[in-house]
């Protein structure tokens, strides 16, 4: 179904029921597009039938139920994910429940009698998984085969007493061992993020997932996906890239031609861009790139946006000595604060193609751009009529955080460097890498180099318009006790904690200007904040910064001379020191040496006559 006929059909109120927050959070993401609408979001069973029967007789009452819990057993409710099934289908038949299974679960084959209208792998390319939707949509009953083949085939295995393990190569039960350890993942971080947690309990589980993080990575290299399991298209070819992609609301393109990344398997490690703390260009050499071919710029955002959006499920606490605005913050209002600017730099993307903004243009936009983003932003994450109570006067939050613009500008938004180039890049395909420092023979914009700086620039913005939000809610309603609740980390809900954090965050920003900066313009370099599997991360990347350079006046200035300075004089003096050292050992060896050797031979021989006068 297109776009603009979607848009036309009355909309549809869907539930999601996930455990994982993020897989939560995904789906819901997901479905934020005409005609389905998300009205609620559970995690268990419970909750479920609670919202249901709440929501029942009301204009918004539930029609879809898009389940991601085990079909079997307790561990998320009173009731089982069949048994809610069984429930749902009893009460109202009129609703239509989707599933995303297991594939190894023999209760598909009761499910399926049940009459419930779709089912998927975990696995389902979004693109699919957004197909099979519409086809249901118009009434048709979706299975996937491979589900419904290997579910009836574990029932009749475990009715007969055969083991399910199958004597099909390795490569071909890949996704179910990587599957497997992607589920153990998400049980080891959430239990990570219980604050009551033993330390010694914490640091046995965040071994077991660097384990399996690196288990995973091992089993990806050596046993590659089946050809019956590998796409066929270019696009569709980036599975491993990213989990997840990011749907966009104003693209033309049906679903069937959207990338199609597998939404819930974790991604390969990320590419050597996220391994190198030198100052190297950003390059990647994985097969999985498509090749430099013609590919449109919506696509090319697509593929970007879907392999930043799958790496917000990972951890993102900063694996940086660095302080963020964004370290005070929970993880879930961490995630969802990215998810916000995330969906805000598509949507902007979007205006500026509807607009027909010509490249010229976007350099003269920049700071505009870059406010509409921010403001945006804020706006979503805050709540545009958030307010706060000082005794008997009542503040409107987003007005004030807004008034704070001049010194956002001033400390993050004139900070992010390479935004215009970014905007050309997903919206005209003007390279970014030049050509210099493209390996292939041939310049793409859709080259690995071009895909992985695009990236990482875009991780960048995404970060520090997400500091940007948190800034000036630190400077105005630090330690109001309605913003700790609701926002902060437990780690920094004391006003002395509060503080420290500040004052660290203030330090960070003088040795940035005095220091840092001016260090980065003379080196030809942009640091920027990246997403890893190990956290948030900071690189370096080659850029030209010879006007930033000869504009620097002050202390900047003399940093870059005392720098030139050192790197003139350090050869120099490290030579001079090395010859005086050399020198002194000399001295020391040859002519110290031999004349205390000649001192101890004296005092001998005149030991040895005094004993032999002695004697005789």
């Amino acid at each position: 179904m297109n776009a603009p006929l979607a848009e036309l059909i009355a909309p549809i109120f869907c539930m999601v029921v996930e455990a994982n927050p993020a897989v939560r959070r995904e789906l819901s993401f997901y479905l934020q597009q005409p005609p389905w609408q998300i009205i609620a979001e559970v995690a268990t069973t419970d909750l479920a039938w609670e919202r249901l029967v709440t929501l029942r007789n009301t204009p918004q009452a539930i029609q879809w139920v898009v389940m991601g819990l085990p079909l079997t057993g307790r561990g998320h409710g009173d009731r089982s994910g069949l048994a809610l099934c069984q429930v749902l289908k009893a009460t109202d038949p009129t609703i239509k429940i989707i599933l995303l299974a297991d594939l190894r679960d023999p209760a598909l084959v009761e499910a399926r009698k049940l009459g419930i209208e779709g089912c998927f792998a975990r696995e389902t390319p979004i693109s699919t998984l957004l197909a099979g939707f519409n086809q249901i949509l118009q009434g048709e009953i979706i299975w996937s085969p491979s589900l419904t083949t290997i579910g009836e085939r574990s029932a009749e295995d475990r009715s007969a007493g055969e083991p399910l393990a199958s004597s099909k190569p390795m490569g071909k039960r890949r996704p179910a061992g990587i599957q497997q350890i992607d589920t153990l993942l998400i049980q080891l971080e959430t239990a990570l993020r219980t604050e009551t947690l033993p330390w010694f309990d914490r640091l046995v589980i965040q071994g077991r997932c660097r384990e399996l993080r690196a288990a995973r990575w091992i089993l990806t290299q050596l046993a590659p996906l089946p050809p019956s399991s590998l796409p066929s298209s270019p696009a569709a070819s980036m599975p491993e890239w990213g989990s997840s992609a990011v749907p966009s609301r104003s693209s033309s393109l049906p679903s069937s031609e959207r990338t199609a990344p597998r939404i819930f398997s974790s991604p390969l490690p990320s590419s050597s861009l996220e391994s190198r703390s030198k100052l190297v260009p950003p390059s990647s050499r994985s097969p999985l790139v498509p090749q430099p071919q013609a590919m449109p710029p919506k696509k090319v955002q697509d593929l970007i946006f879907e392999r930043l959006a799958s790496k917000l499920r990972f951890e993102l606490n900063n694996a940086e000595p660095i302080p963020l605005e964004i370290d005070i913050l929970r993880c879930d209002r961490k995630q969802e604060l990215l998810y916000i600017v995330l969906r805000k730099v598509e949507t902007l993307l979007a205006e500026l193609d509807l607009a027909q903004v010509e490249p010229q243009q976007l350099q003269v936009k920049r700071n505009e751009l870059l406010t509409d983003l921010w403001e945006a932003s804020i706006i979503d994450f805050l709540g545009k009529y958030y307010t706060l109570r000082d005794g008997i006067q009542t503040i409107e939050v987003v007005p004030a955080v807004l008034h704070s613009y001049a010194i956002v500008q001033r400390d993050i938004l004139s900070k992010i460097p390479l935004v215009p180039e970014l905007f050309a890049y997903l919206l005209f395909q003007i390279p970014l890498v030049p050509a210099f420092a493209v390996e292939s023979p041939r310049p793409s914009s859709v080259s690995p180099e071009q895909v992985d700086r695009a990236l990482v620039i875009l991780e960048n913005l995404v970060i520090q318009i997400a500091n940007g939000v948190i800034q000036p809610l630190l400077n105005q309603f630090a330690d109001w006790e309605p913003i700790k609740q609701n926002f902060y980390d437990r780690r920094h809900m004391t006003s002395r904690e509060i503080e420290r954090f500040r004052n660290d965050l203030s330090w960070r920003y003088r040795r940035d200007r005095w220091f840092e900066t001016p260090t980065h313009i003379f080196e030809s370099q942009y640091r920027l904040w990246i997403l890893s599997d190990r956290g948030i991360r900071r690189i370096a990347i080659y850029a030209p910064r010879r006007q930033e350079l000869e504009t620097l006046s002050g202390i900047p200035l003399a940093v870059t001379i005392a720098l030139e300075a050192r790197d003139a004089l350090s050869p120099r003096l490290r030579a001079a020191f090395s010859l005086l050292g050399s020198g002194v050992v000399y001295v020391l060896t040859e002519v110290v040496g031999r004349g205390l050797g000649l001192i101890g031979r004296g005092i001998a021989k005149g030991i040895g006559d005094a004993w032999q006068d002695r004697r005789s």
